[in-house]
């Protein structure tokens, strides 16, 4: 499923606003259209539609990535206390510690 960026969702809003004959820019409106507040439309009218600066990127892999699926696991069988679920993982050659 495709989620619709920011730029999409206000240029389908300015759209409409545009086949009813209103201004593009019309604060009020394109609040009511979008559900962004007026502070924000105003942001993205000043210095143009930015999505996030993370927008894309993938999540970073870590030493515990690799055993998360045995956390869950153990964690969907009942088991939800951390010794013993760190205990099984040092089993496995979890390289990790106790902070």
């Amino acid at each position: 499923m495709h989620k619709r960026t920011n730029a999409e969702i206000i240029a389908e809003a300015q759209q409409k606003l545009k086949d009813q004959g209103n201004d593009i820019w019309n604060l009020s409106a394109l609040h009511r259209e979008t559900g962004f507040s007026r502070y924000t439309l105003r942001k993205f009218r000043d210095s143009g539609i930015k999505d996030h600066g993370n927008k894309g990127k993938r999540q970073e892999l870590t030493i515990h990535t690799s055993f998360e699926s045995v956390i869950n696991d153990t964690m969907k069988h009942g088991n939800h206390n951390a010794a013993n679920i760190f205990r099984r993982l040092q089993k496995l050659g979890y390289p990790g510690g106790i902070p």
